[in-house]
């Protein structure tokens, strides 16, 4: 505990539920996507707790054995073929742990070859153990739902980035140009990504949540009703 709680990721022993987020960018923009769904997270009583990585083991198992409602929402981090994404072990790994925590017999040799080369396998097990992952990373997400692509474009518009880079960004609004993840990463990189979520926030206030949010924001609160 010592190791691992600080001020802030210790709110979670005085949550009636929580949801597991990598960093600041999420845990800025979940309350605000719950909010659009109707849900007040702090009346609720349900922590949004960032683990600044992607090391949710700790905090998982230690939801788990004290029967705390969680969910994770981690990013899958794909990698070029034939390399499994990132995210594929995290997962893996995540739900051996959570299992362990909560006394559930390991998986058995079967199923762990199965979600070690069936992706939908994976991502089934996933949802079982209250993992909710995406298929790229939080910000490609986002600029790829229709409803909040523009308003994430408009707050990169607002960043002094000079001509050229604005005129690509004004061509990935106007829909002339696709969106090239890799160069919106970069965009999103020189503006600080806990800065620009701090904006995107803002932005996406009354906007719904890319699925796989509101998945986990539920999950949760359905956990504490």
């Amino acid at each position: 505990l010592q190791r691992y709680m600080d001020t802030t990721r210790a709110d979670m022993l005085f949550s009636r539920g929580v949801i597991f987020v990598e960093g600041d960018a999420e845990a800025q923009l979940v309350p605000v996507f719950a909010s659009s769904l109707g849900l007040n997270l702090d009346e609720l009583g349900v922590s949004v707790c960032s683990v600044g990585g992607t090391n949710f083991s700790p905090y998982a198992k230690l939801a788990a054995a004290l029967r705390l409602p969680f969910s994770i929402i981690t990013d899958w981090d794909p990698r070029a073929a034939p390399h499994q994404a990132y995210g594929w072990g995290r997962t893996q790994s995540l739900i051996a742990d959570i299992r362990s925590a909560r006394g559930t017999p390991a998986l058995t040799p079967v199923e762990v070859g199965l979600i070690s080369n069936d992706e939908l396998a994976l991502r089934a097990a996933a949802l079982q153990h209250n993992i909710f992952l995406n298929t790229t990373t939080l910000e490609t997400e986002v600029a790829a739902d229709a409803n909040l692509r523009n308003p994430l474009l408009d707050v990169l518009l607002q960043q002094d980035f000079g001509p050229e880079l604005t005129a690509r960004l004004q061509s990935w609004r106007d829909g002339t140009v696709a969106i090239d993840n890799h160069q919106l990463m970069l965009m999103i990189g020189y503006v600080s990504k806990g800065r620009f979520a701090g904006q995107l926030a803002a932005a996406l206030v009354g906007q719904a949540p890319p699925p796989y949010v509101a998945s986990a924001i539920y999950r949760s609160v359905n956990g504490v009703a």
